[in-house]
């Protein structure tokens, strides 16, 4: 079995998530909304466009349910009266969710039609509308990869990332030391080579126990790939890399649920979906970090950055890196580096460190 436990992250700071619902509707029409079985609103909602505001509990799964009443058959003209309502978006902490996999919609006690289920996000009967948004953990202890402990080190700058830090031009070529010879400090980076962010925060929980950096700079990489045991194996899936064990139907003992869920809704939901449950909780794992260290966030997988530029994140978000990414030039050049610091430079960013190192 795997030896790797929940890592608690919450630092009180950012309790409860946020959720936003768009619909529109084309005449009055009674809807009760709720959010894992509590209910958020139940009234009567005119013709127009409505927007619905709520929060919602971190660390686990939502289940947002549309309960809609009022279509009829006039039993005298044998009239039918529908009423529409479309939901348009369902934005969980910025990020919306109604990419992908359209919601379900279980149509219930109608005039002429057969209760049934399908996919839709508008609805036109009598029903109860559903969208189910997975919760998956990226905050779990996991080993360590990269340096032994021991050679962990105090310094002022300390970066946390994966291969994006570890590779590509010599060290001293690279932005972070063109950097720190600028600025006269020290700096130490700790990769998780072609790691998980859970390999990543995992690095920083056991730094800091007995280290400290006046700067740290983390690099997440793709939120696409997890650590997972299965059958007693841990090890890193990525769902970039077809792998058998991720449609099959074993457990992941890290987590307690089928590793098929993680697929499923990376291939029919989109990685949106699981981003929007990670916000606030990113957010909060910053916000307790900063108590000790200036933090910094460089995303290095320039796909995700969207993620962190449209929400709370990007309070932390060092200037993009520009490059061309291809696949005989993975990693940045010395060139890039040396753009990047110049960027930097221009931006104030520079300015900005070289404050905090003086305190």
């Amino acid at each position: 079995m795997s030896t790797a436990t929940a890592w608690p992250v919450t630092g009180g700071r950012l309790m409860l998530g946020d959720v936003k619902i768009l619909l529109y509707v084309s005449k009055d029409v009674k809807l009760h909304i709720s959010c894992n079985g509590k209910t958020q609103s139940d009234k009567i909602y005119r013709n127009g466009t409505h927007i619905i505001n709520f929060k919602h509990t971190l660390k686990q799964d939502l289940e947002i349910k549309i309960e809609k009443t009022g279509a009829f058959r006039d039993p005298k003209t044998h009239k039918v009266h529908n009423q529409i309502v479309k939901i348009k978006k369902l934005i969980i902490n910025d990020i919306n969710c109604l990419d992908g996999r359209l919601g379900t919609f279980r149509m219930l006690n109608n005039f002429y039609v057969k209760d049934d289920t399908i996919q839709t996000n508008d609805l036109y009967l009598n029903g109860t509308w559903v969208k189910k948004i997975k919760y998956f953990d990226y905050f779990t202890n996991v080993s360590f990869i990269g340096r032994p402990e021991n050679e962990f080190k105090t310094v002022d700058i300390a970066l946390f990332g994966a291969s994006f830090f570890a590779r590509g031009t010599p060290i001293k070529d690279r932005w972070f030391a063109k950097l720190a010879k600028k600025l006269n400090c020290t700096f130490e980076q700790y990769s998780a080579h072609g790691g998980t962010n859970e390999q990543i925060f995992s690095n920083y929980r056991q730094w800091k126990k007995n280290n400290s950096a006046k700067i740290i700079v983390f690099g997440p990489t793709t939120f696409s790939k997890r650590i997972m045991s299965l059958a007693g194996v841990e090890k890193q899936y990525n769902i970039h890399i077809t792998k058998k064990e991720l449609f099959s139907n074993l457990i992941d003992e890290i987590s307690n649920r089928p590793v098929k869920e993680f697929s499923d809704v990376l291939f029919w939901e989109g990685l949106e979906t699981i981003m929007s449950l990670q916000i606030p909780i990113l957010y909060d794992f910053f916000e307790t970090c900063s108590q000790q260290s200036k933090i910094y966030v460089l995303p290095t997988i320039f796909a995700e950055r969207k993620y962190f530029d449209d929400t709370i994140l990007k309070k932390y978000l060092l200037p993009s890196f520009d490059y061309v990414q291809t696949k005989h030039r993975a990693y940045p050049n010395e060139e890039d580096n040396k753009l990047y610091i110049d960027k930097l430079e221009k931006c104030g960013t520079i300015k900005e460190i070289e404050k905090c190192l003086q305190k």
